[in-house]
């Protein structure tokens, strides 16, 4: 895009002046912009290393490369054929040109394989341009057609000025660049009073671009740097922050450490219902164990209310089974007296939907509520001593059954057995099903002569 405003004319004015990598950044960058990964393979163990190739004994599970020094971030074994790497990573430059503070986004090519081979591609991406008042101005290749353009730039483009897309469009988050390495060589003495230190860039995933612009933006991030809370720092810029919970921690000069773990232990005491605004709670001495005594408690309150619920639902499901039991009785009353013995089996139907619901509770599925089919039979299946088997559904039509199930729908040890019994019975059923026909009257005149 060609640059309108006077910022964005200086800025483009300015990007032709900025330096080319010196050996020193390349060097710096082969060693720390792609994450080492030991490849193991053979039965011996052995793995190679993917920033450099080299194979060596990984019986231990060394926590370097013995020839370049890297330090693993994994050990893979779940691709132990695998001889060949070729990844995509960023680094980034942090530096200042004519007054503006410089983050400068570098896609890293790498590429190796186990024996040795080593090389990497390294291309400029995008540089956002901050100065002291937090205004930016983003240079940037283009990018290629694609289904979400990221990390699809056509270097073959030159770098111009571009526009931020606006917020919840598509390609808002394309200029947003997490790098796995970022190296600072110059920052404007603005930032520094404002407490930038280059740290919580690099542990807690706030990018420096934004990180510039908050400086001397938001009064908040500029206490939080200042105070090193760099947890708290990533919590609020990434996904906000109660800025009372905050600080309340830099008051009594509590540092956070862990952030994952200390915004779970304040969402469960949210919901234990604690103050979380009180400093023996938000600030605890051992996170660790207030955080699993919290979890403990959670997870009572979590079972206290499934059972409160369970128990809810079944009252419930007994009150509707009592205001259906009158009309189930009325169209099924004719298979009550039914029973089908067999060799260490029992076959009775269910003749209240209270023995709906029971059976449902107590087999594990859900003929709690068959009360209501008028063309299905459902019995239960028992042997001598009274214990539930299967739960057998019979359809009154085809009088086939359409299902015989155990305990969580699944089949018990004598299923073929209980299908069979209950297929040599079903004439029985099918005579009940069949109204009985009433004898014709004869007339008065026949009735007479006989």
């Amino acid at each position: 895009m060609k640059p309108r405003t006077k910022k964005e004319k200086w800025v483009d004015t300015l990007a032709k002046t900025l330096p080319a990598l010196t050996d020193a950044q390349i060097k710096w960058i082969h060693r720390n912009a792609v994450p080492a990964t030991a490849y193991q393979f053979g039965k011996e163990h052995q793995a190679w290393c993917s920033n450099c190739g080299h194979v060596f004994d990984d019986t231990r599970n060394q926590k370097k490369c013995p020839h370049c020094g890297a330090k693993f971030e994994k050990h893979d074994t779940e691709h132990p054929r695998k001889h060949v790497e070729r990844s995509k990573h960023y680094t980034t430059i942090i530096t200042t040109c004519g007054g503006w503070q410089v983050v400068r986004h570098f896609m890293v090519v790498h590429y190796a394989s186990k024996g040795g081979y080593q090389d990497q591609d390294i291309y400029e991406a995008v540089q956002v341009w901050t100065n002291e008042k937090g205004e930016q101005v983003i240079n940037a290749r283009s990018v290629c057609m694609s289904g979400c353009c990221r990390d699809v730039w056509d270097f073959s483009t030159p770098m111009t000025i571009k526009h931020k897309p606006p917020m919840y469009t598509f390609g808002y988050n394309r200029y947003h660049i997490f790098s796995h390495a970022n190296r600072v060589l110059r920052v404007l003495p603005i930032f520094k009073q404002r407490g930038f230190d280059g740290l919580s860039i690099d542990e807690y995933y706030v990018r420096p671009d934004e990180l510039f612009q908050l400086l001397v933006t938001d009064n908040f991030v500029e206490t939080l740097q200042k105070c090193r809370q760099y947890a708290l720092l990533g919590l609020y810029v990434i996904r906000g922050l109660d800025k009372r919970i905050a600080m309340i921690c830099v008051r009594h000069g509590y540092i956070v450490k862990d952030a994952t773990m200390w915004e779970d232990y304040i969402k469960m005491c949210r919901e234990l219902g604690k103050d979380i605004h009180n400093p023996k709670i938000c600030c605890p001495a051992d996170l660790k164990a207030a955080h699993d005594d919290a979890m403990e408690r959670v997870n009572r309150q979590r079972e206290r209310r499934r059972r409160e619920e369970e128990r809810r639902r079944a009252e419930e499901q007994l009150k509707r089974a009592a205001a259906a039991n009158t009309d189930f009785i009325k169209t099924h009353k004719q298979f009550f007296g039914i029973m089908i013995v067999g060799n260490g089996i029992t076959i009775v139907p269910l003749k209240t939907t209270k023995e709906f619901v029971e059976e449902g509770k107590a087999m594990h599925h859900c003929v709690g509520s068959y009360y209501t089919k008028t063309n299905s039979l459902v019995l239960s299946a028992r042997n001598d001593d009274g214990k539930r088997l299967e739960t057998i559904e019979i359809d009154l039509k085809t009088f086939k059954i359409i299902q015989s199930r155990g305990v969580c729908n699944q089949p018990s040890a004598k299923h073929d057995e209980i299908v069979k019994l209950m297929n040599e019975n079903m004439g029985r059923v099918m005579a009940l099903a069949q109204p009985k026909k009433k004898a014709a009257k004869r007339p008065a005149r026949a009735r007479q002569a006989a």
